[in-house]
């Protein structure tokens, strides 16, 4: 039934808008593998894929461009001219064994907003693509992520190239919106390419049936216009998963969504669209921009590949970084990636018509004044949305936003704030009670879908160790 039911609301959408029509081909873009020695991948996975049975290969992408122009938030995008030359690099995730590849790809436009390709998404669900048989892509399509590389390793990626004149002959019709001119491309004719392979194989021995776009922050803002601008000419993606937090999105597409905020992003004033057929919204209460789990993964490719520099000019991670915040440790530790994970795995679910994703309660927001303003508790936190138990039985204070400090990131990193063990015994007198709490509303996420069997395992398992260590482990 709710097999019938998914196709049902597609076809209503499909038919109202006539969205799937307007598709009109793209080419795909050229691979070849980069073999460059004495040379390694910038952003590699830390982790050892082959325990997961997966291998990483890179590859330089190739291919002639368009330029468009946006007349609209919520308009398709105009091709003004062609024929700009690119080459940039993707990093691919793949099961060694191809028998062992679910089917679908999950393709992340790399966050630039540090300067330099951190793949986010990826950091948040890991455990559970890798787990899941996906290959994953994570393509550099901005100037910035492409720059950093070709001053990292000039004898790697010193040839590669995202120029564009950014001057729109058109403007008064719209403009060109951003600087990174053919990364919508860049980005289409990668995934086109990955669909339909051309001389250079990058999954070999694998037939692409799905493909999920995702991004994260400034990436998650690039593929909002994606959804709204390019997608629509070409259908080359099945669904989007967005990680704080998608931006007005149009409501004629197919293109299916799930858009999961924080406390950073998702309390923004105003409200958001509502949930529909194809999209839905999530919000995880006390979490920070990305969470204690994502910072770990990032802080060890940034510190290992050294592009960002503390003040004294020496390799320092994401984290140091962000330094003389009011609360600290920084970074929330609810688990966001839990219902990062939870969101890719109902969006394959969605996207082959098995299921339909959960309606998630959404902050509370205070209406009488305009724009909206979420609602919040004694502490600050966001009253309402995604309850996991992390937050709402807690062995640390954990503060998702409203963080100070001399950094302007301050503010989305949140705190985690450790509890003492006294502080612990005093909050939670009957240690076995604590537990049942947090299995009680764990068992709950799980029946509701926002926590996968695996990761709400986990949480209890944490807080049975609370008592015999003093604290969790998140």
């Amino acid at each position: 039934m709710r097999r019938l039911q998914a196709a049902s609301a597609a076809m209503t959408v499909l038919l109202a808008t006539g969205a799937a029509s307007a598709a009109t081909p793209v080419p795909a873009a050229s691979f070849s593998p980069v073999n460059v020695p004495g040379t390694k991948p910038f952003g590699a996975s830390p982790q050892d894929l082959g325990k997961y049975g997966y291998v990483e290969r890179e590859y330089y992408i190739s291919g002639v461009a368009n330029r468009y122009r946006f007349t609209g938030a919520l308009t398709d995008a105009e091709v003004v001219d062609g024929g700009y030359r690119y080459k940039t690099r993707m990093l691919v995730r793949r099961p060694a064994d191809p028998s062992k590849f679910n089917g679908t790809v999950a393709v992340e436009w790399y966050n630039v907003t540090t300067g330099q390709d951190i793949d986010f998404n990826y950091a948040a669900a890991h455990e559970y693509l890798l787990r899941s048989g996906y290959a994953i892509v994570a393509i550099s399509a901005q100037l910035v992520g492409v720059n950093a590389l070709k001053s990292w390793s000039p004898s790697r990626y010193g040839d590669l190239t995202l120029n564009a004149p950014t001057v729109d002959p058109g403007a008064a019709r719209g403009g060109m919106g951003a600087a990174d001119v053919v990364g919508w491309d860049v980005f289409s004719q990668t995934i086109k390419a990955l669909r339909e392979p051309g001389a250079v194989n990058a999954l070999p021995g694998m037939t692409v049936r799905r493909v999920i776009a995702n991004g994260e922050s400034q990436s998650a803002s690039m593929l909002t216009r994606y959804y709204n601008s390019i997608d629509p000419l070409h259908r080359l993606v099945d669904g989007i998963v967005y990680y704080d937090v998608a931006g007005e999105l149009r409501t004629d597409s197919p293109t299916r969504v799930i858009s999961v905020g924080t406390e950073a992003f998702g309390t923004r004033p105003g409200t958001p669209q509502p949930d529909s057929a194809v999209f839905r919204r999530w919000e995880v209460a006390g979490a920070s921009h990305i969470g204690l789990y994502d910072a770990r993964y990032a802080d060890a490719i940034t510190q290992r590949d050294g592009v960002l520099k503390g003040a004294d000019g020496k390799p320092s991670t994401l984290t140091g970084l962000i330094a003389g915040c009011t609360w600290s440790p920084i970074w929330s530790s609810v688990p966001n990636h839990y219902v990062i994970m939870a969101a890719f795995d109902h969006m394959n679910n969605w996207i082959q018509g098995r299921s339909v994703p959960p309606n998630a309660p959404r902050f509370e927001r205070d209406t009488s004044v305009t724009p909206a303003v979420v609602r919040r508790d004694a502490q600050g936190a966001a009253i309402g949305g995604i309850r996991l138990a992390e937050m709402d039985y807690p062995t640390a204070l954990n503060r998702g936003s409203g963080n100070t400090g001399t950094s302007n990131f301050c503010s989305i990193a949140g705190a985690h704030q450790p509890f003492t063990p006294q502080e612990l015994a005093a909050r939670y007198p009957d240690p076995a009670a604590y537990v049942r709490n947090v299995e009680k509303l764990t068992a709950q996420n799980i029946a509701s879908g926002f926590v996968l069997a695996i990761e709400g395992a986990e949480s209890v398992a944490n807080a049975r160790k609370v008592f015999n260590r003093g604290a969790a482990r998140n």
